[in-house]
């Protein structure tokens, strides 16, 4: 069986697997995944600054050949470790 692709998705662009729920409210598995271009238009950044924070280690990603993709959680993680920087 093929995984459902996300409404959003383009035809010859990037994959977006969308989650199956496990029945309690959360997914059973891993995803979406974002290119480093999504995550760069997300935080309104360049994607060498994506590619930077992926090789400092302060945003967590897979590579998979020479692409990056970054799991939405890791995302949200990133951003939450960096709102809680700015607060001290």
């Amino acid at each position: 069986m093929l995984p459902k692709n996300a409404p959003n998705s383009q035809p010859y662009g990037a994959i977006v697997v969308q989650a199956e729920r496990d029945g309690n409210g959360g997914s059973a598995t891993i995803g979406p995944y974002l290119t480093a271009r999504e995550v760069a238009a997300r935080l309104r950044v360049c994607t060498a600054t994506v590619y930077s924070l992926c090789e400092s280690g302060g945003l967590m990603h897979l590579r998979l050949n020479n692409a990056i993709r970054v799991a939405e959680a890791d995302l949200t993680a990133f951003l939450l470790r960096q709102r809680k920087k700015g607060q001290r």
